[in-house]
């Protein structure tokens, strides 16, 4: 299982689309699961139910042929789900990027930050919090971090940036992924 780091890299020179921004941001976190069990994806869910950050909201795209992943949710999680905190999307399709689009149609319209974790990953309780804290500046757009084996402590593919930076051309393979960026969705055409 992989877990977000707290060390961050900042990102604003991609976008320049500014205006007044609320700073109590909310988090909308689009997570595409294939051919894992409910017990991986639950692992996340639990990390979300126990940051410090309360405001977000998760769409679990589910690619899966059987209904484990929704039945889970179902029986789990069926105040968030009554209340849409929490929604499970069926597709009948394949694939990463699509199911990613596909849940973007589905963010709430108050929804301030788009985020596209993996599922089997785990945030640390203060991520948000962090995350919306560095967004409190009108100049960063983006942020994003390292990914961290939660086992090892290590990095999970050894190509991260081992200082804070502005992300650039130059700079871009060793200092994101998308599993741990974090965009306003005022820079995104949704």
């Amino acid at each position: 299982m992989l877990i977000a780091s707290v060390r961050f890299t900042f990102a604003y020179l991609l976008c320049f689309c500014r205006q007044d921004y609320n700073y109590y941001v909310k988090f909308s976190l689009i997570l595409c699961t294939y051919q894992r069990k409910f017990e991986v994806v639950d692992a996340f869910v639990e990390s979300l139910l126990n940051n410090t950050y309360k405001n977000w909201e998760l769409i679990v795209v589910d690619q899966n042929e059987n209904d484990e992943i929704l039945s889970g949710f179902e029986q789990k999680y069926k105040d968030f789900l009554r209340t849409g905190r929490i929604r499970v999307l069926r597709v009948p399709f394949k694939g990463l990027s699509r199911s990613r689009n596909f849940g973007l149609q589905y963010i709430s319209s108050d929804a301030d930050v788009i985020a596209f974790p993996d599922d089997d990953c785990e945030y640390p309780p203060e991520l948000l919090e962090k995350i919306s804290k560095l967004l409190e500046n009108p100049k960063i757009d983006i942020v994003t971090g390292r990914s961290v084996d939660k086992k090892t402590k290590q990095d999970s593919n050894g190509r991260w940036s081992s200082k804070d930076t502005r992300i650039n051309l130059y700079n871009v393979w060793t200092t994101t992924t998308s599993f741990t960026i974090f965009v306003r969705r005022k820079c995104l055409k949704i």
